[in-house]
């Protein structure tokens, strides 16, 4: 049997990383149709022992070792990829039962067409399986999701022709991989859960500057498409507009209610102001709120 399916997990050395593997290893498929690929950008010896450890006890995990900086360490592992299919695992979430063999499944029921795919894990308000006809809808739908790159897969055809030549984004690298796939005839949405979370605490998810990754380099991203004339503008403004409900309520959870988390909050002021203000987020916020409220009381 050929390998079907790689499973790519960047991690920066977390322990939370060994909940995946088992996860992904209790689900009683045969190591024969797919591969776990873990590259670490971090610095603990220990991690290092414990995976060479797990490594020689499964003959299709592959782990190495990298200097490639933050997000970077994406590409890193989609490099080291040999399956048709390529799907990224976010290093804190735990694969629920029977999605492994879901997602081999899906791999080869399409090896001939290899449809577009993007694994939304039940975050958009569409129906479980969407199927678009045309990149523009795609981006539409998915909205700010596309910004996670935990949804991210990709056929390795189609990754061996994506330009990276010039180099990634350094916040978003995933979107270069995602927004590579623009002239598809299929593009799929699949809305349904496969993915638990370990944890929904902050407190340990990087340093970056928040506000100027979803605030400034997000949003170019989208305007580069449009500019590029692969999305409409009513497109470019309705994901701008899903990606400022995002941003209020970053700055609900982060600024205002204060809860605890690592990531740089200090441009705030400097950044939101580049595609929003401050205004309009404050708007925002109340303008959530007020349908929470109202949503609870019907």
């Amino acid at each position: 049997m050929s390998k079907l399916l790689s499973l790519c997990i960047p991690t920066n050395g977390i322990d939370e990383v060994f909940d995946v593997l088992d996860s992904i290893y209790c689900q009683g498929i045969s190591e024969d149709l797919y591969e776990v690929v873990v590259t670490d950008n971090g610095a603990d010896f220990q991690f290092f022992q414990k995976m060479n450890e797990f490594v020689s006890q499964h003959s299709n995990c592959i782990y190495a070792r990298t200097s490639a900086v933050l997000f970077a360490n994406q590409i890193e592992c989609f490099d080291r990829a040999t399956a048709p299919l390529i799907k990224f695992i976010n290093h804190r979430m735990v694969l629920m039962p029977g999605s492994l063999a879901k997602f081999i499944q899906f791999a080869n029921d399409n090896l001939e067409e290899k449809p577009v795919i993007y694994y939304a894990n039940g975050s958009l308000e569409t129906n479980e399986l969407v199927e678009l006809s045309s990149f523009d809808s795609f981006v539409k739908t998915l909205g700010y999701q596309s910004s996670w790159s935990g949804g991210l897969c990709i056929w390795k055809d189609h990754y061996a022709k994506t330009d990276l030549s010039a180099g990634v984004n350094r916040l978003f690298p995933h979107c270069d991989i995602l927004f590579s796939q623009r002239d598809s005839s299929s593009y799929f949405i699949d809305n349904r859960r496969y993915l638990d979370e370990l944890s929904s605490g902050h407190s340990k998810k990087g340093s970056y500057d928040l506000f100027e990754a979803f605030a400034v380099e997000y949003p170019s991203i989208i305007l580069d498409l449009y500019r590029d004339g692969d999305i409409s503008s009513e497109t470019l403004l309705s994901v701008l507009d899903a990606n400022l409900s995002f941003i209020a309520t970053l700055v609900f959870k982060f600024l205002v209610l204060k809860e605890p988390c690592s990531y740089d909050l200090s441009r705030f002021s400097d950044t939101v102001v580049v595609f929003y203000s401050k205004k309009r987020i404050y708007e925002r916020i109340i303008g959530l709120s007020f349908k929470k409220v109202f949503g609870f009381l019907e």
